[in-house]
């Protein structure tokens, strides 16, 4: 059996950091009131549009030394809709962009997934995103949940 290539630990470490702003905006929802709740609905669906938008920037960046342009092209195409869709989520209200954010990280993880099982990326990288995009979506479950039930 194979021994799992362990995730480097810079990506580990800045790929955890980059949660923070999700778990502020989350604790200002939480112990927060007036301004400092409205803005946490505004940074953290402005701070999850960005994230989705970088993501797919990842597949752009994995593709430069491709030569396959039948990759090139299926996975340039998907790698434009986290941009999109995080947009999409900047133009409705909090709880559904909320939801649409939900709705492209688990699509982004299975853009992921595709890119490792291609070969593009190396196979750390699905242990990587699935990790992230877990607690990311816990987050921003939570923030939904808490924002609905009015808490």
């Amino acid at each position: 059996m194979a021994k799992k290539q362990a995730i480097p630990t810079p990506y580990l470490s800045l790929g955890l950091a980059g949660l923070i702003p999700f778990i502020l905006c989350l604790a200002g929802l939480i112990v927060g009131e007036g301004v400092l709740v409205a803005w946490a609905k505004i940074a953290i669906v402005g701070y999850g549009a960005i994230i989705l938008s970088f993501l797919g920037g990842i597949q752009w960046g994995l593709l430069l030394k491709e030569k396959s342009r039948k990759k090139q092209w299926s996975i340039l195409l998907a790698g434009t809709l986290p941009a999109l869709i995080g947009w999409c989520a900047l133009l409705v209200n909090t709880l559904l962009g909320l939801a649409v954010l939900m709705i492209g990280f688990g699509l982004q993880y299975y853009l992921d997934l595709a890119t490792v099982d291609s070969g593009i990326a190396p196979k750390w990288y699905t242990r990587l995103r699935l990790l992230l995009t877990t607690l990311v979506e816990l987050i921003l479950l939570s923030t939904l949940i808490i924002l609905w039930l009015g808490l």
